[in-house]
């Protein structure tokens, strides 16, 4: 698979401590040039991290090429077929090409045996997002009251994650509890790792040339789906670089009008990159995605730290991921409570009181310690393994 030139954090140093010249993020897009390949820039996601969520926002969405599960340069943004990362390895235990096999065995290589299915069956998806959902017995649960919105959530590595998970041996219980070090206490993906996290919703025939759409099966019926939010998470900063987009009829709630069950914007956008006079509120997308499908997407802004030069912490939602608690939602900080015990047991996604209140700011030492003793590994703020299971039970499958 081709990629970008990778800027590690050593290239950064070398950035401030001379005068080379840095080849910007908004050059490339207007360039134009091999928008195909899979962006890794450390640079661009500290100086520009507006431009880049957009400039990553392309390349994965590029149309894929299922034999290679990797872009296809041949075709064009917003052609036909699936997009680079839905050819990736989705993470659901009972998926197609699955991370985490129910008997917690080893996945397989990266390129699977033929094309991997882009169309989708009811197993290929979660109901609700991950955190929306409690575990017991292998059996998903709602944790919340009210009906969630309909639509299905799905998760996905690309081949540099996947391929950590596998030859670390971490895609079962088993191998999570002999990873545990209580002297690191922390896991290292290495700099070119990525994970998906997409939200489809049901749409009619006349919404589809609006929308990214896939087709779902369940108990033997066909239906349409559009890509209503995407979540970008990549490994170029050390606490991971994180975007977040959604469709522009999300943005109305349904009490204003908007589609039934959605609870609208209830923070505006931050695109520094498309609105560059405007910063917040703007809901425009950039020039390089016009006249394509993805010009009805829109960044809904993106997060590099836990707190901002003052101090006070950051938040980022997407309000369908995140709906019922856009406001206290920080991506980075409730993925670094992501780790497990020597048991291979995580950590609660949710703080236990309120109900859905979302951690924000700078991350707790008590989520990892007890006193100076490490109990908890963190996972590099990676989610993912909740879902991993033993060979030996089913009973922990996610």
């Amino acid at each position: 698979m081709r990629q970008r030139l990778l800027r590690p954090l050593a290239a950064v140093a070398a950035f401030f401590a001379c005068s080379t010249a840095y080849a910007s993020c908004a050059d490339d897009l207007a360039a134009g040039v091999d928008l195909w390949q899979e962006p890794n820039d450390t640079i661009a996601a500290i100086l520009e991290p507006d431009c880049y969520a957009w400039q990553l926002f392309v390349g994965l969405n590029w149309p894929g090429d299922p034999a290679n599960q990797a872009a296809d340069p041949s075709a064009v943004l917003g052609g036909e077929g699936s997009a680079t990362w839905e050819l990736w390895r989705n993470v659901r235990t009972g998926s197609a090409g699955e991370v985490f096999n129910i008997a917690g065995s080893d996945p397989g290589p990266w390129l699977l045996a033929g094309a991997p299915l882009v169309a989708r069956s009811s197993s290929d998806v979660d109901t609700q997002p991950i955190q929306q959902l409690a575990f017991f017995d292998g059996l998903a649960v709602p944790q919340i009251d009210e009906v969630f919105p309909v639509g299905v959530n799905e998760t996905r590595m690309n081949e540099s994650t996947y391929t950590f998970v596998r030859q670390n041996g971490l895609y079962s219980l088993e191998g999570l509890q002999s990873a545990f070090d209580p002297t690191s206490g922390v896991m290292n993906f290495p700099g070119n790792a990525k994970e998906i996290k997409a939200r489809w919703r049901e749409i009619t025939e006349a919404e589809k040339p609006r929308y990214h759409w896939t087709t779902i099966t369940a108990d033997g019926a066909q239906k349409t789906y559009g890509l209503t939010a995407l979540h970008i998470t990549t490994k170029d900063l050390p606490n991971w670089f994180w975007a977040t987009f959604e469709h522009i009829d999300n943005r109305e709630s349904e009490v204003a009008g908007g589609i039934a069950g959605h609870e609208g914007w209830l923070d505006p956008s931050i695109d520094a990159y498309t609105c560059p006079t405007q910063p917040t509120g703007c809901d425009k997308s950039p020039a390089v995605v016009s006249g394509t499908k993805w010009e009805n997407y829109i960044l809904r802004g993106t997060q590099i730290d836990f707190t901002d030069g003052r101090g006070r912490p950051k938040v980022l939602a997407n309000s369908i991921i995140e709906r019922g608690f856009q406001r206290t939602s920080s991506c980075i900080t409730c993925h670094s409570r992501a780790a497990y015990d020597s048991a291979g047991q995580m950590n609660p996604i949710f703080l236990p009181t309120p109900r859905r209140t979302g951690p924000v700011g700078s991350p707790n030492p008590n989520w990892f310690f007890t006193g100076d003793v490490t109990t908890r590994m963190q996972t590099d703020f990676v989610w993912a393994f909740i879902r991993a299971c033993s060979s030996a039970s089913t009973d922990r499958c996610r």
